[in-house]
């Protein structure tokens, strides 16, 4: 009799700690979703590549309605100590504004739920600038900051571009009053900026339209319209009106022509090892011994 006061008080104690659990059904769901996509709750670190994350925990949920395009698996914040991140299903972030794009995401890897990305936030132009983010540059992250403000008739300057990326910084400093913020071009596409009094602004949209220029051009350029196949000139670009002759480059420098459609037209020197300068013109400083 003792002994089934005891089974009976078990089989009680099992119902009542059975009652906060879902369904053997909903259990089941947990380890196998209607679709992979749907898998969430995992932890990664990378891998061999961006491909190829390591899975470090398996999926512990489904994302409901991954399949309308109603949720997606997200990834949580990186932890800096370990490299690993988590994920979660959250809603399908909405498309930003046209004056407020997209920002603040860190695309750890690419997995079947699709880029394991934070979620977005909007960033608004008007006041905001979305530039990389230090932290997270591994994993292409960029982040929302202020704009800079100056004072009337000054220009915000600072910022700068690498090729194929969004805005490296944002503007740092306002330009003395006199000079203009001007872009100056690097190697692919990218490009610095500085403050500067310009003796020869270029690179307006409208070739009749002066004042709006964002680019300085170097000493011997000219300020010319730019390209555009059969179609009048619209914007303007820096260049050399001038193409290379035996004496272009100093100091044994090879001259270079600029390529279609400007051909014939000096594009740069390659200077011989110890000179510097558009033309060669200057001794490179030497590291004493």
């Amino acid at each position: 009799m003792a002994r089934l006061s005891v089974l009976l008080a078990l089989a009680a104690t099992a119902t009542v700690c059975s009652a906060g659990l879902p369904p053997l059904r909903d259990l089941a769901k947990i380890t196998k979703c209607d679709v992979p996509e749907a898998e969430c709750g995992g932890t990664f670190r990378a891998g061999a590549d961006e491909y190829t994350p390591e899975k470090v925990d398996a999926h512990t949920q489904c994302c409901p309605g991954v399949v309308n395009g109603e949720s997606a698996c997200k990834a949580l914040p990186i932890d800096k100590d370990t490299g690993i991140w988590g994920t979660h299903c959250a809603p399908v972030t909405k498309d930003c504004p046209f004056d407020a794009p997209a920002c603040g995401s860190n695309t750890y890897a690419f997995t079947l739920s699709g880029g394991q990305t934070v979620d977005n936030i909007c960033c608004p132009s008007s006041t905001h600038e979305c530039v990389s983010d230090p932290a997270a540059r591994a994993y292409n992250g960029t982040k929302c900051v202020k704009k800079q403000k100056c004072a009337k008739g000054r220009q915000a300057c600072g910022r700068s571009k690498e090729a194929g990326q969004i805005l490296v910084n944002s503007d740092d400093k306002c330009c003395p009053a006199g000079q203009q913020c001007y872009m100056v071009d690097q190697p692919n596409g990218s490009f610095t900026t500085k403050c500067s009094s310009c003796n020869t602004p270029c690179g307006r949209a409208q070739v009749d339209q002066p004042g709006d220029d964002d680019r300085c051009c170097k000493p011997r350029q000219q300020c010319t319209a730019a390209f555009h196949g059969t179609a009048a000139p619209v914007t303007t670009r820096c260049a050399y009106a001038f193409k290379c002759e035996d004496d272009t480059c100093k100091n044994s420098g090879r001259c270079v022509e600029d390529e279609f459609p400007y051909q014939g037209q000096f594009k740069k020197c390659h200077c011989a090892p110890g000179f510097k300068g558009v033309f060669c013109e200057i001794k490179a400083a030497t590291k004493s011994s």
